[in-house]
């Protein structure tokens, strides 16, 4: 899916809604937005007082989870490895992840709280988000130690934690419905004539708008569709690895009583994992969340929404059909970790795991990905040049800059 990156600052006060309470009815802190492998929440994180990390806030997750390279740098001599488990995630694959136990006190600026887990799972996160990732938080954290509210202004980059509800003028109250610990939220979704309508999971850990699952397309023959699609492939995708999924236009989505218009969505292929899953139709990401304050309930299980400036604005559908991460914490430039098929850059050679070093005479380490992807998808070129480095060796291949979904 095309990246739309959005980017956040730290809030210097608190949300408003929350600084309306006195200090002994919550606690609160700012968190950090930052650009990524799509769009995620990064808060800053305190561990054993010394050592620093930011971490994804992800409300499809339970627990605590480490990136295996920050690990490896910052506690691989205090923590003792208890054996491997199977780990599932998005991604078609099953996972042999290393779980290990670690003591840890972590603070998340004025939060404070101990990680109860006898056993943390080690993650290849920063092969799907980038070097800034070094771990997930799940809402479970908050909810047990900070208190039962959160509340995140997408517009400005702030995150507050309550221990009281903050004030929800011009908020809109929704239900969640609660099942083996995650929440889903009622939506429906018109595309081509079909309605889809049902339970979605509330996914902060998704950069995307909506992600149907293959279940779903297939109930729905959403394949058979005679509508504009893109396929993409994606590696690694997820926790999960490899993945694939179709993009496609969704004339509307409908959450209560808010109506977003014309957005792209996407299908996935994954024959396993989150994606996979009948249990739900599908997931909702921070593409349709960011339109909105929001304060989510997590003691009586509400979704507080506001529309906020972001709300009027188009959809941005279209994109170069490369997807680039930033590693350039162990390389000189990003790794192409998706690819749209049939498009330009596939056609022209390029490979998933290629680390693209620069377009043409411009590095793209010195570029944010906002750079990249308007240079990639600049129509008004004949040709860019990609220089790319794959097994050791600089290989160069020029493709016409292009748009699509």
């Amino acid at each position: 899916m095309k990246k739309t990156l959005l980017y956040f600052f730290l809030a210097i006060g608190l949300l408003t809604g929350a600084c309306n309470s006195t200090p002994k009815e919550e606690e609160a802190f700012h968190a950090c937005m930052r650009p990524a492998f799509h769009s995620h929440i990064y808060l800053p994180v305190t561990i054993s007082d010394s050592i620093r990390g930011q971490f994804v806030f992800d409300t499809g997750a339970t627990g605590f989870y480490l990136d295996s390279l920050f690990y490896a740098e910052n506690f691989s001599s205090q923590a003792y490895p208890l054996g491997k488990a199977l780990l599932q995630g998005a991604g078609v694959e099953q996972k042999i992840t290393p779980l290990v136990a670690i003591p840890l006190a972590f603070s998340i600026d004025t939060l404070s709280g101990e990680y109860q887990s006898s056993i943390t799972p080690l993650i290849e996160l920063k092969e799907i988000l980038g070097r800034k990732a070094d771990g997930i938080v799940g809402k479970d954290f908050f909810g047990a130690a900070a208190g039962k509210y959160l509340a995140i202004d997408y517009l400005h980059g702030g995150f507050a934690v309550a221990s009281t509800l903050p004030d929800t003028s011009g908020y809109r109250r929704i239900a969640l419905e609660l099942h083996n610990g995650q929440l889903f939220l009622h939506t429906r979704i018109s595309i081509s004539g079909k309605q889809i309508e049902g339970p979605f999971l509330l996914d902060t850990g998704c950069g995307g708008s909506i992600i149907l699952t293959r279940s779903t397309a297939q109930q729905y023959a959403l394949e058979q569709l005679p509508c504009e699609k893109a396929r993409y492939r994606f590696y690694p995708g997820g926790i999960g690895g490899y993945s694939e999924q179709t993009n496609l236009l969704a004339q509307e989505a409908v959450l209560d009583t808010f109506r977003l218009k014309d957005l792209s969505v996407a299908y996935s292929s994954d024959t396993a994992g989150a994606l996979s899953s009948r249990d739900y139709l599908g997931l909702i990401g921070n593409k349709i969340l960011n339109r909105f304050d929001v304060i989510l309930d997590l003691k009586d299980n509400y979704l507080y929404l506001r529309p906020n400036a972001y709300y009027a604005q188009p959809y941005e559908n279209y994109g170069s059909g490369l997807l680039c991460t930033d590693r350039t914490d162990i390389c000189e430039g990003v790794v192409i970790t998706g690819l749209r098929v049939e498009s330009a850059a596939e056609e022209a050679g390029v490979l998933l795991g290629d680390v693209l070093l620069a377009i043409d005479t411009t590095q793209v380490k010195h570029l944010s990905e906002e750079q990249i992807e308007h240079l990639l998808q600049d129509t008004t070129r004949a040709s860019v040049v990609l220089s790319l480095q794959r097994n050791g060796q600089t290989i160069k291949r020029s493709i016409k800059p292009e748009r699509g979904l």
